[in-house]
């Protein structure tokens, strides 16, 4: 319940006035239609066009404002045509709510899309209008979307980069304060967030980008990982590196600084100490690596510029990956599966109810059920906690504000600008805050309609109060508990972790058989999925005890244990991308054992019980650390210390997932 009431962050309110206009033109232009309701239309479709801005970064930001424009146009249209038939608008409503649940399956963004379809399918199927009246509300909504669209990304040109200048210096920042020893490893690997959020960022990059602008935050990235893996490779308490280590932090300081005021950084006496020699090949690689980064962070951070035009290419291929995701997600034994069913029913069931109850406007219990009823526990038992609490003091509110002020259409159109403005900032702080917000402004943007809205505002706190209780009791006589998920999202980790690992080792090795490139893929990947085992996990551990099928000891303890490993991958990666590390062909063994092992404990977390945990690895580590002999090269060293960590990281895997399985360790 808590998260209910938990504030979120601050408010960006550049963003609120740019979504706020747009919300206004959209009114102000179904009004000057001569239509009252493309003002409402207008108003409405501006308003999830807008909410619909947050997701992504840049072409996805876009696209998805586009298609939230499109799906309320057409949700909004088809309400007009099946409201007058009750049995026509369940099974219209029911079909959505299935699509909008699946189609959830694919992210945020496809959730963004489907929610605000639906909402517009469920309060235009309400509100009667003609023929006439209906095509000018269509091109009111997409013109009205447009509008929203064009405040919001027509200022990209003009921007300096922002997204992309605050995660670098996130990155850098963060960098400098593991070589001043400010942080120790295991805080290095949370800033794995930063420099996953970077590479999103550009990964969806803006499409007004300068060409020159864009390769150069490429390569600050690229060398920032090169940074992070050599400074892992450095002692952290040797008094022959601390002075080399200072330098970094002060270089990468700069560097920071520089992109965050867009100028060229200006300390060349600091440069210049990068040019001091060194017997170190670790500090060697260091400095050069910190030059690098220095003459790209020179790059001049213009924004404007119109020669890289915005290119949408719809492929096949992924449109039939698409296609076989979403038949992948369908079935009910999958959480998306199971997910959009229960929705399909439960807003089936709401709308039924409307014309059931006594409730002048019971569309509110729909509204509300579909609002709060979401694929995981936490997220649909906080939201619907919020949303009646939100619509129980917007209901207050409303009431006051009926016997405060005159009873116009002007009034009503002046509270409901108000209230939506408000509606983009409630929606970045607090979901309770945003029920409340949200709840008056579709009470006041109704009512300049001219229908009796404020005389019904009980009705409405207790259609909204039942469709919020519909909603939590569909998911507890019918829940999809995060358990599973959890455990399949471990193994997924897991996999990529072993993936990585056997890239890892073969091109250390046999240099040859070394492609940086693909290793970064496999790298990049294993960060996603660690990204959503580690969602999946707080959503598990929100969650009743009985509903576990991996305990929270074996879950934290897997998790933490695969952090222990990226750390070790990460000293190993230095190694891998340097063209002076020879080849290492001890590792095979070692490298064999590790694989095996993963291999195993996946099996665990997924076959039948009473399969046996693999050997330990340390017999393996010490193989290969007598086969190495008395080597005493920086590379060797590097190699024992990050082998000795995988062997005990793994060793715990081992340990913890054996008792799921009903094995023993060997």
């Amino acid at each position: 319940m808590y998260g209910a009431f938990r504030i979120q962050r601050t408010v960006d309110w550049l963003f609120v006035v740019r979504c706020a206009l747009g919300m206004v033109v959209g009114v102000a232009g179904g009004y000057a239609t001569g239509t009252p309701m493309a003002a409402v239309v207008g108003g409405f479709t501006a308003l999830g066009t807008g909410m619909a801005s947050q997701q992504g970064f840049y072409r996805t930001r876009l696209t998805t404002m586009i298609a939230v424009t499109l799906a309320m146009t057409l949700c909004t249209t088809i309400g007009f045509l099946t409201g007058h038939s009750p049995l026509l608008s369940i099974l219209v409503l029911a079909v959505c709510g299935y699509i909008y649940g699946i189609t959830a399956s694919f992210g945020a963004a496809a959730s963004a899309i489907g929610i605000w379809a639906v909402l517009s399918l469920i309060i235009f199927g309400h509100l009667p209008v003609s023929t006439s009246a209906m095509s000018v509300c269509a091109l009111t909504s997409l013109t009205s979307g447009a509008v929203q669209i064009l405040l919001l990304v027509a200022t990209w040109p003009l921007y300096r980069y922002p997204q992309e200048r605050r995660a670098l210096v996130d990155v850098y920042c963060g960098l400098a304060s593991y070589a001043r020893g400010e942080v120790g490893p295991d805080q290095l690997l949370e800033q794995s967030e930063s420099f996953r959020k970077l590479r999103a960022i550009l990964a969806d990059p803006q499409p007004f980008g300068r060409p020159i602008t864009m390769t150069a935050l490429q390569t600050l990235l690229d060398e920032a990982e090169r940074v992070r893996a050599t400074l892992a490779e450095l002692p952290p308490n040797d008094a022959g590196v601390n002075d080399d280590r200072s330098v970094a932090a002060d270089v990468l300081n700069a560097i920071a600084a520089s992109v965050d005021s867009s100028r060229a950084p200006t300390n060349q006496a600091l440069r210049n100490r990068l040019d001091a020699p060194s017997a170190d090949p670790a500090v060697r690689a260091l400095f050069g690596q910190l030059r690098a980064a220095w003459r790209m962070a020179s790059i001049p951070w213009r924004g404007f510029s119109l020669r890289t035009p915005v290119n949408f290419k719809l492929k096949l291929p992924i449109v039939r990956e698409a296609f076989a995701f979403l038949r992948q997600n369908a079935s009910v034994h999958t959480s998306f599966g199971r997910h959009a069913l229960r929705l399909a029913v439960v807003l089936a069931i709401a709308r039924t109810l409307e014309h059931v109850v006594p409730f002048e406007r019971g569309y509110w219990i729909t509204l509300t059920a579909a609002v709060v009823l979401r694929p995981d526990f936490t997220t649909t038992f906080v939201r619907a906690i919020g949303r009646i609490m939100g619509t129980i003091a917007g209901v207050v509110a409303a009431t006051a504000i009926v016997v405060a002020v005159p009873n116009t259409p002007y009034v009503d159109l002046a509270l409901a600008a108000l209230f939506g403005a408000l509606t983009f900032a409630a929606v970045q702080v607090n979901t309770t805050i945003f029920g409340f917000v949200i709840t008056e402004y579709v009470v006041f943007i109704v009512a300049t309609l001219g229908q009796p809205e404020h005389a019904e505002i009980i009705n409405r706190g207790l259609a909204s109060v039942s469709g919020g209780l519909l909603g939590m009791l569909a998911y507890v006589l019918w829940p999809t508990w995060e358990s599973p998920a959890t455990r399949g999202r471990i193994v997924t980790l897991l996999e990529r972790l072993r993936s990585y690992m056997l890239v890892l080792f073969e091109g250390l090795a046999d240099p040859a058989r070394r492609d940086v490139r693909a290793l970064n893929a496999l790298r990049d990947e294993t960060w996603r999925a660690r990204a959503a085992a580690n969602e999946s996990l707080e959503r598990m551990l929100s969650e009743p005890n009985a509903s576990r099928q991996l305990s929270d000891e074996t879950a934290l303890g897997i998790m933490a244990a695969s952090r222990r490993v990226e750390f070790a991958n990460l000293e190993l990666w230095g190694l891998y991308e340097d063209p002076s590390t020879p080849a290492l062909p001890q590792v095979s063994c070692f490298s064999e054992a590790v694989d095996a092992a993963l291999e195993s404990d996946i099996r665990l977390l997924c076959g039948p019980h009473g399969m046996r945990a693999p050997r330990s690895l340390r017999g393996a580590y010490e193989s290969m650390k007598a086969s190495l002999g008395n080597a005493n090269s920086p590379a060797v060293q590097v190699l024992l210390d990050a082998g000795d960590r995988l062997a005990d990281s793994v060793n715990t895997i081992s340990a913890l997932v054996a008792p799921q399985a009903g094995g023993s360790r060997s």
